[in-house]
């Protein structure tokens, strides 16, 4: 079980001009790791958690890879659905960049240290293998008009 992480807000430099409420603007392509400061204690070492740039639904959409507990939340980039016939979904509809929301998604899914997916939407899921993850991200690509991007 996850326990309180007791994360301060912390966003893209794409989000933050504006936002004076943001503890940390994150610079750059990533990934980082939390840094543990005495205002902002955290329970778990800075490197329990890594967070990556994802761009494409949104220009500063973050996933968190969380370690310890080999989750990967992965917010609006992507969606375990029911309803689009029980796989990985990009719900293109909602994004701002497909192609570049795919590239992002291809390369957190190769993180092989995780097995539980904690989307922003849709249920989570727990991959059995890289097998696995790897059969459903080539399923999602193929669905939505991406097969050109599956690696061999």
């Amino acid at each position: 079980m996850i326990k309180n992480l007791k994360l301060h807000l912390k966003l893209h430099q794409k989000y933050t001009e504006n936002n004076s409420l943001v503890e940390r603007k994150l610079q750059g392509g990533g990934p980082w790791t939390l840094e543990d400061t005495e205002d902002t204690p955290n329970t778990h070492k800075s490197t329990d958690i890594t967070i990556y740039h994802v761009p494409g639904h949104s220009l500063g959409s973050l996933a968190l890879h969380f370690i310890p507990e080999a989750c990967l939340f992965t917010g609006d980039s992507l969606a375990f659905s029911a309803g689009a016939g029980n796989r990985l979904s990009m719900f293109p509809r909602y994004g701002y960049d497909l192609r570049q929301q795919a590239q992002s998604v291809v390369k957190l899914l190769e993180l092989q240290d995780f097995v539980h997916l904690l989307p922003g939407h849709g249920r989570s899921y727990v991959f059995l293998s890289e097998e696995e993850k790897g059969e459903m991200v080539e399923n999602m690509l193929e669905a939505e008009g991406m097969g050109d991007m599956i690696r061999k």
